[in-house]
């Protein structure tokens, strides 16, 4: 399938599985939304975010409605499975998607030229731009968890809840920008430095380009308080 192509999921639970089963509804909404980030990452490059057919877009957000509603009767009777687990669940698949981010952006060449310099930054931003685009499409698709569950735990000022947009990014400066930080080993944030520095140390004899890129690279890593950005 081209990467242009609507995403195509399995058939969701039916309403008597998605009642009496929210073990298999749970499941069934993580593998959707990881298929959406794996497409993330797969089209970074063509800088296209995943597109859903209306037919698949309402299946999973009639999905996690469905999901959202029976976690309340099943809250009220002490069951199983609540709003809590599909938020969990949603963590954990943005931390698996900027893992595996992460991973490709160490094995970018680390030098002192500067194309590989403006390949690193280049690199970063596309992902980082990418990443804007699936947190928006994921918070549409959820929206009924996030007015339900998790604005009622921001509002009960729960330890750790922030909405899914914020979440994100979080769980991105976590993954890809932190991890690491005390030890030896490259970071992602040690390679945009080092980056940055060889675009910066060309002065005035750079391109208004690298300038500019650099400048991206900065304001990216300053808007969440990180590294030579802050």
């Amino acid at each position: 399938m081209s990467l242009l192509e609507p995403l195509e999921f399995s058939k969701p639970p039916s309403t008597e599985e998605k009642a009496s089963n929210c073990a298999a509804t749970l499941a069934w909404l993580r593998t959707s939304i990881a298929t959406i980030y794996s497409a993330g990452r797969a089209a970074s490059s063509q800088g296209h975010p995943p597109t859903l057919s209306r037919s698949a877009y309402l299946d999973i957000y009639s999905t996690v409605h469905s999901f959202c509603m029976d976690a309340k009767q099943r809250r009220s009777a002490g069951g199983p499975l609540t709003g809590e687990d599909l938020y969990r669940g949603l963590r954990d698949e943005i931390k698996t998607h900027c893992s595996q981010v992460q991973a490709l952006l160490l094995a970018s060449k680390d030098s002192d030229d500067a194309d590989d310099a403006r390949h690193i930054i280049r690199e970063y931003l596309t992902h980082w731009q990418m990443l804007a685009r699936l947190a928006a499409l994921v918070k549409n698709l959820l929206q009924p968890l996030e007015r339900d569950w998790i604005s009622r735990s921001i509002s009960e000022r729960r330890k750790g809840i922030v909405l899914i947009t914020e979440l994100h990014t979080v769980v991105w400066k976590q993954e890809i920008l932190e991890v690491g930080v005390d030890s030896t080993e490259a970071t992602v944030g040690s390679k945009l430095e080092g980056a940055m520095k060889i675009l910066q140390a060309q002065g005035e004899d750079g391109s208004e380009s690298d300038k500019n890129l650099a400048e991206r690279s900065m304001e990216s890593l300053k808007n969440i308080g990180v590294g030579s950005g802050q």
